[in-house]
């Protein structure tokens, strides 16, 4: 399987976005649950405490116009408290009504004694208006005093209930508050934890794998420089940096090849045929042209050995100094045999003249001994 660098950083930051993404999740939901808790204990537990207390406090409103009732001197007070009274009444029972209506599990068997409370006692408050109202008013303050206590007794004990459990309900919600906000405060920890340590792994990792292989390369990137074409990078990673070992090995493979080349070209081997591995390999292209001009410059050498000066070498530039020099060669020799040729023909005119004067001189002698024959047949004659 082939793990780039890309993929590990990815891998490595897709980690990091998911123990992030985590956190913050586990963040939200329980900052959202804790939210749920406050939103229960408000509309629960905290709202049933204080339906209670609005009962307490409508019940002693309702005491509070049944003494006005029981104390009043004239039907205008009289009447007053009558109507405190019902208003008492009715706000006692909306209360109660909502509390029933929104009691909790735990709530409901309160409230329902409540109502069956308010059931009597609306019995006893009937009874006092009655007994005011046909002038017993002292029967009627004996009722209140005695049922009214006892009734009023047993509603402070019944909202102290509701008050209890209220309380009880508050400490478990705010208990369960601290164990959700110590788990997700733990939670939390550990994916900041955990994502700063596998953060620090995998940065030391990459780390460590880059530039273990960008120091081999750059190791034989710098045997190269120096002329060192021995070396072969060799990594165990399947990634980028294996990419560019495999470059570089493949450059230095090249170098070889080509120095090889030269290496025969310089033992005076022209057969060797350079191959570029590219429009764009100068070195290849140059090695190509270099033994293309030797092999012409070699064929014109040639040629010379072989007596023929006919030909013309073309030096490639003015700073080719073998071909300057083959060219200047080719003159020189063209000069030196014209000269020869020159010699060779002076030396020629000289012998045919040399010739004749040896036949004149062959005549002359010929001649001479003619006479010499002519004087001693003469001699002869005479001396006869």
């Amino acid at each position: 399987m082939r793990l780039t660098i890309k993929t590990k950083l990815s891998a490595a930051f897709g980690i990091l976005i998911l123990c992030s993404a985590t956190s913050a999740y586990f963040g939200i939901s329980s900052l959202q649950h804790m939210n749920d808790l406050r939103n229960e204990m408000i509309e629960g537990p905290i709202h049933q405490d204080d339906l209670a207390n609005d009962l307490a406090a409508r019940f002693d409103g309702l005491g509070l116009a049944e003494g006005d009732l029981l104390l009043a001197t004239n039907a205008e007070r009289s009447a007053k408290a009558r109507s405190l009274i019902a208003e008492e009444r009715q706000g006692f029972e909306h209360t109660l009504s909502e509390g029933l209506r929104n009691a909790p599990g735990a709530f409901k068997p309160k409230w329902e004694a409540v109502r069956d409370f308010w059931s009597g006692y609306v019995t006893i408050n009937d009874r006092i208006l009655s007994l005011v109202a046909s002038g017993q008013t002292m029967a009627a303050i004996e009722v209140n005093q005695t049922e009214g206590s006892i009734a009023s007794d047993k509603l402070d004990a019944l909202v102290a209930d509701i008050g209890s459990l209220t309380e009880a309900s508050i400490k478990e919600s705010d208990g369960l508050a601290d164990r959700l906000f110590d788990s997700a405060f733990a939670m939390m920890i550990g994916l900041a934890v955990g994502s700063l340590l596998i953060g620090i792994a995998a940065a030391v990792w990459m780390a460590l794998t880059i530039n273990r292989g960008l120091s081999k390369i750059a190791t034989a990137a710098n045997a190269v420089a120096i002329g060192d074409l021995d070396q072969t990078v060799e990594v165990k990673t399947n990634d980028e940096i294996k990419d560019l070992v495999e470059t570089v090995n493949r450059m230095t493979a090249n170098l070889r090849t080509t120095a090889g080349i030269a290496d025969r070209i310089a033992a005076g081997d022209l057969s060797v045929d350079p191959q570029p591995l590219s429009e764009k390999d100068k070195l290849g292209i140059s090695m190509r042209n270099m033994v293309s001009n030797l092999r012409a410059t070699s064929d014109v050498a040639d040629q010379i050995a072989n007596g023929d000066l006919t030909v013309s070498p073309k030096p490639l530039s003015d700073k080719d100094t073998l071909g300057l020099a083959l060219e200047s060669m080719v003159e020189r020799l063209r000069g030196v045999v014209a000269d020869a040729l020159s010699a060779s023909n002076n030396v020629s005119s000289g012998s045919q003249e040399l010739s004749a004067s040896s036949e004149q001189l062959s005549q002359g002698a010929t001649e001479q001994a003619s006479s010499a024959e002519e004087a001693s047949a003469s001699m002869e004659q005479m001396a006869a």
